[in-house]
C-alpha cells in the first residue's frame, strides 16, 4: 500500500537584530527573496501533491477501494493471543485461542481455555478449512455449506474463520463517500457460497482501514455488525484493529467481543505450523 510521503516546510528565517553588522544586513537581504522564492515553490509542490492524492482517493473505483481496504489487513505474520467473551442475555463465557498467521491465507487457531473446549483447533489453507476434535481426535474438512454455522457458539462463525476473500464473493458499489469516509455496498456474485443478500462496509480513506461490515440478509434485513476499533499499526505500517465487536441484530442482548493480546508481528513462524500435525498437537 503506498503511503503518502510526509514533508518538511523549512522555518521561515529570522530577521537580523538591530546590532547587525551593515555587512551581515546586505547578505541577509540579498538572499532573502530567493528563500521566500523557495518557500513558496515548496508550499506549491506540497499542495499539488496533496490536490493529487485527494484526488486520486476521489477517483478510485469501487473494486479498487475493495482491494485497498482489503490489503490493508493483510500483511507480514502475526502470532497473538485472542481473548473471545461470549454475551448472552443469561449467560458469559470467555475463551483464550491461540492464534497464529502468514499474513495472507494460511492460519491456525487453537482453543486454549476453558478447559471443555481446549485442543479444539482450525486450519485455513487457500480456500479450505479443517477442524480437530480432541474427543473424537479426528481433522475433519469444513465444506463451504457448512461454513454459515456458530463459530464456539459465538457470533462468529466459520467462513469469518476460513476467511475467504470478499473481492472474490461480492460485486462492490461505492453507495457514499466524504472527505474522510467511503460506504461500499457488497453484493454477491452469481453463485457465491454467502448466506447474505448484501454487505454494507464502512472504511477510512487515510489508510483504507474498515471500521465496520453490516450484513444483510436475502429479505433486506440486517442481521448483524461487526465494529473494529482500538487500531494500531504492523511494522509495515499497516492497520491492525485490537478489538472487535459483533452484534447480533436479530437477538437483543446477543454479542461477541475479540481483543488481541501478546500481538507479535513478523514472528519467524516455521512452515509445520500449517500441517496436519500441528493442527492436532499445536505449534511452538
Amino acid at each position: 500500500m503506498n503511503r503518502k510521503p510526509r514533508f518538511h516546510v523549512p522555518d521561515k528565517q529570522k530577521p537580523p537584530t538591530s546590532d547587525a553588522c551593515p555587512g551581515s544586513l546586505m547578505l541577509s537581504l540579498s538572499r532573502a527573496p530567493l528563500a521566500a522564492m523557495i518557500a513558496v515553490i515548496i508550499t506549491l509542490v506540497f499542495v499539488q501533491m496533496m490536490l493529487m492524492s485527494s484526488l486520486a482517493q476521489n477517483t478510485l473505483t469501487a473494486d479498487e477501494l475493495l482491494d485497498n481496504m482489503l490489503d490493508s489487513m493483510r500483511g507480514g505474520t502475526l502470532r497473538a493471543t485472542m481473548n473471545m467473551t461470549v454475551t448472552r442475555p443469561d449467560e458469559e463465557n470467555t475463551y483464550v485461542i491461540d492464534v497464529i498467521g502468514d499474513g495472507e491465507e494460511r492460519s491456525l487457531i487453537r482453543v486454549v481455555e476453558p478447559a471443555r473446549d481446549a485442543g479444539q483447533a482450525f486450519l485455513t489453507e487457500d480456500n479450505n478449512l479443517f477442524l480437530y476434535n480432541p474427543r473424537l481426535r479426528r481433522t475433519l474438512r469444513v465444506p463451504p455449506s457448512g461454513r454459515s454455522d456458530s463459530f464456539l457458539g459465538s457470533d462468529l462463525n466459520y467462513n469469518d474463520i476460513a476467511g475467504r476473500a470478499m473481492e472474490e464473493d461480492y460485486e462492490a458499489e461505492i453507495t457514499e463517500q466524504d472527505a474522510d469516509t467511503f460506504e461500499l455496498t457488497l453484493t454477491p456474485k452469481p453463485n457465491a457460497p454467502t448466506p447474505y443478500g448484501k454487505v454494507v462496509t464502512y472504511g477510512r480513506k487515510s489508510d483504507y482501514a474498515p471500521l465496520e461490515y453490516r450484513y444483510y440478509d436475502q429479505r433486506d434485513t440486517a442481521v448483524r455488525r461487526i465494529n473494529l476499533m482500538d487500531y494500531t499499526e504492523t511494522p509495515e505500517g499497516l492497520p491492525f484493529p485490537q478489538t472487535l465487536e459483533i452484534i447480533n441484530l436479530l437477538e437483543e442482548g446477543e454479542s461477541t467481543t475479540l481483543r488481541y493480546t501478546n500481538v507479535d508481528f513478523d514472528s519467524d513462524i516455521p512452515e509445520s505450523c500449517f500441517s496436519e500435525r500441528a493442527l492436532e498437537r499445536g505449534c511452538d
